[in-house]
């Protein structure tokens, strides 16, 4: 049974809910694996007049639901035919796909309503190569806004809004040409269903309580919807008429509703797929519909969620947002390495950066130990070869004899370091000078003018007398004062 009804898809618990002007009904049920579906719980309840706004009409839902043990789960909302324009259009034939479309735009013109401000939902029930019938229906936005939040506000938010005629349509057979008449409450619904599709529907609403008042009230309903449908034309022959409603009620409608369509009218007792347990179905016999049409998969009307036709331009909208999000991945993945990078980068700045902390003092005092080192060297490595430069001048005065020597007297002259800014030690500078006085006798002024041309010829000394030769000689006649001087070159000076 539950295969049979397709079930296994679904929820397991089921609820369906109407509220009119004057009355709340509603069931629940859960699938059960031999019935198919288990009734669970029912309620009827007159509609109090003094709720003062929605709200409040909300709470009083939820206390009643809650009262029978009727579970909050998203549930089938039915909406009052009040509430709903409800019209057949007859459209050009045409692919399947575009028939939403196209009833949308039929509606929106036949229908009284500003489709600005509707929600059009519309059920194909007959379709050929070249004219298609839709079951259009338009509801207010304000409405179905209105619906919508007041069964959320109840703790059973809507999963589907459609009409009570479709739980009227699960009533009769799958199969032929059958009527449908629903009583409940203050409310009579009139429905066609042609192998098990809803051709054409009335709805109206009943004033009087009394029986025979209600019986007559319906009869002429279904006399006029019935005379109705033949001044169309194509009227159903109906197999059977089959009548749903209070026993009293329905019992009276037998026999005037045969006279009037001329078909065997049936009462409508158990519904198939459905164990009803100990409750009651005569008021709610249409909304345990509603839960066998969706059980079943039956096409409906469904205001929350209307027909649209397919977008031709989608595929390509979806490879443009597929490239647009393979971009946005790609970029996003480029970022990702990129500040993973920057991440890894900054890192590596800030332990060179604590190096260069760490190590800063000791390079600075590195740096002045060999600019010290760097001096002192060049200080004690710069200078001419005193020795040497001795040995050359005692060899150019040659042995005592004709020129004999009093006093020498050698110093060497070292200047300051020149070191340029931004140099290191090798490339610093040390001039220096160096001077040999010669006091001395010869003994004779040719010698003495033979030693100053010897002397003069030792590179690079410069030879210069620093007073006259006079003849006043303590040991030779002439005394003699030689001096020699000579500084260093650039080549001499970092050396």
């Amino acid at each position: 049974m539950l295969h049979r009804l397709g079930l296994s898809s679904l929820p397991r618990q089921r609820v369906a809910v109407e509220l009119t002007e004057h009355r709340l009904r509603a069931v629940a049920a859960v699938v059960d694996d031999r019935a198919g579906l288990r009734l669970t719980a029912t309620v009827v309840r007159d509609r109090p007049m003094d709720l003062e706004d929605d709200a409040a009409l909300a709470a009083w839902i939820e206390q009643s639901l809650d009262d029978v043990g009727i579970p909050r789960v998203p549930c089938i909302v039915s909406v009052p035919r009040e509430q709903v324009v409800l019209k057949r259009l007859e459209l050009p034939g045409g692919s399947g796909d575009d028939l939403p479309a196209m009833a949308e735009l039929a509606a929106s013109r036949e229908l009284p309503i500003d489709p600005a401000t509707a929600v059009i939902d519309s059920l194909p029930v007959h379709e050929d190569e070249d004219a298609a019938e839709v079951l259009a229906a338009a509801i207010p936005q304000d409405d179905l806004d209105a619906v919508r939040r007041r069964m959320k506000a109840a703790g059973r938010p809507a999963r589907v809004v459609t009409l009570r005629l479709f739980g009227a349509e699960a009533l009769a057979p799958g199969q032929g040409s059958h009527v449908v008449v629903d009583v409940s409450g203050s409310h009579v619904e009139v429905l066609w269903v042609d192998n098990g599709e809803p051709r054409r529907a009335r709805g109206a609403s009943l004033q009087s309580t009394e029986l025979d008042a209600r019986v007559g009230g319906i009869s002429l309903e279904v006399r006029r919807t019935w005379l109705a449908w033949r001044a169309e034309g194509e009227g159903p022959a109906p197999a059977k008429v089959y009548l749903s409603g209070p026993d009293d009620v329905v019992d009276g409608l037998v026999e005037p509703v045969q006279a009037i369509t001329g078909a065997t009218a049936v009462k409508v007792d158990a519904i198939d797929g459905v164990d009803t347990g100990r409750h009651q179905l005569q008021e709610v016999r249409s909304m345990v519909g509603l839960l066998v049409a969706e059980a079943t998969n039956r096409d409906w009307i469904d205001l929350n969620a209307p027909r649209k036709s397919p977008d031709r331009n989608a595929k390509r909208r979806q490879f443009a947002l597929l490239g647009l999000l393979g971009l946005i991945v790609l970029l996003g993945t480029i970022w990702a390495i990129g500040m993973r990078t920057q991440a890894g980068l900054k890192q590596q700045l800030s332990n060179v950066q604590a190096t260069v902390d760490r190590l800063e003092d000791p390079w600075w005092r590195y740096n002045r130990d060999t600019f010290k080192a760097g001096h002192l060297e060049l200080w004690t490595a710069t200078g001419p070869d005193v020795g040497a430069d001795l040995a050359t001048v005692l060899k150019a005065i040659g042995p005592p004899g004709d020129v004999l020597i009093d006093e020498l007297v050698i110093s060497v002259d070292l200047q300051p370091v020149d070191a340029d800014k931004g140099t290191v030690p090798k490339d610093w500078t040390l001039a220096w000078s160096e001077r040999l006085v010669i006091d001395a006798e010869a003994s004779s002024r040719d010698e003495a003018e033979a030693l100053r041309g010897r002397l003069a010829e030792t590179e690079p000394w410069t030879v210069s007398t620093s007073g006259p030769d006079a003849a006043d000689g303590r040991r030779l006649p002439h005394d003699l004062t030689l001096r020699l001087d000579r500084s260093s070159s650039p080549e001499d000076e970092g050396s």
